[in-house]
């Protein structure tokens, strides 16, 4: 397989996880439009934020760090199903779709499936993200603090910045199969 093919399958696959990305940003994005659009002309609170803005704000927290901790522990765990030959998710798929990864796998080998896991990665980092922030504006809506309304936005920004470049998927990628020749290298399948 040569360097190229697998880069040529694989950006068609980045077109596809920028607009899931896209749709990502979008939907926070349309709620915070509607969210100032209905506080417009709504008396601001002009207490401290409540007990629900800073569960909120802890939730956000919580968040961020599961966004930081769960892809890397998704990637690591999919790497060694890679590696013992057992990360198959065409087996999960049916009919047309099935016989289309097959064949991408195909024409990929391990970069195929490591475009998968960089695409449920990003998808669940980036939904995880979107979780907080649809919360943090429901709770601005309810309490009219401009600090849930802040950090939602940083969090709008957050997985806006998950948007993939193939040059920025292709060094993972890259990265990660230097990683899978490494660890072929010093643990050699058992027999």
């Amino acid at each position: 397989m040569s360097e190229r093919s697998w880069q040529d399958d694989v950006g068609r696959q980045v077109r596809t996880l920028r607009t899931i990305v896209v749709a990502l940003v979008l939907g926070p994005s349309v709620f915070l439009m509607i969210v100032l659009m209905a506080s417009l002309g709504a008396p601001r609170a002009e207490s401290g934020p409540s007990a629900l803005t800073w569960v909120a704000l802890a939730v956000a927290g919580l968040c961020v760090v599961l966004r930081l901790i769960v892809p890397g522990a998704v990637v690591a765990s999919a790497r060694r199903r890679i590696l013992r030959g057992q990360y198959d998710p065409a087996a999960r798929a049916t009919g047309a779709r099935r016989r289309q990864l097959e064949a991408f796998f195909q024409r990929t080998g391990d970069a195929g499936r490591l475009m998968i896991v960089y695409m449920t990665t990003t998808i669940l980092a980036g939904a995880i993200l979107e979780w907080a922030t649809f919360f943090l504006l429901v709770v601005c809506m309810i309490d009219r603090q401009v600090l849930s309304l802040v950090v939602a936005v940083a969090l709008i920004l957050a997985i806006a910045a998950l948007l993939p470049w193939r040059s920025r998927v292709f060094a993972w990628m890259e990265s990660q199969l230097r990683r899978l020749d490494e660890e072929r290298q010093f643990n050699p399948p058992r027999e």
